[in-house]
């Protein structure tokens, strides 16, 4: 997952430092994730959502998806992060001030 904000914004996911400005970070494909972005005292968050990984349909044509499919529904290889691309601003407004 790559996320991209504002260079002195800092980066949580769900709920943990992850950097500051920019940041690529390997999570749970098969998880909801809640990405937040602090800067100067203003936030903005976003949730992602586990959506299912049409590629993995692909093993009934290797092993009838006897062994592929199962695998991949185990490992969270069925799944994809979505958005996997994140730009957020933290930036204050009237309403989030």
């Amino acid at each position: 997952m790559t996320i991209k904000t504002q260079k002195d914004a800092e980066i949580f996911i769900n709920g943990r430092y992850a950097g500051t400005g920019y940041t690529v970070k390997s999570l749970p494909r098969d998880e909801q994730h809640e990405i937040k972005v602090v800067n100067k005292g203003c936030e903005e968050s976003l949730l992602t959502q586990p959506r299912f990984n049409k590629i993995s349909l692909m093993g009934l044509f290797m092993d009838l998806g006897l062994m592929s499919i199962p695998t991949d529904f185990i490992s969270g290889a069925a799944w994809n992060i979505y958005p996997n691309k994140v730009q957020l601003d933290a930036t204050c407004t009237e309403d989030n001030s």
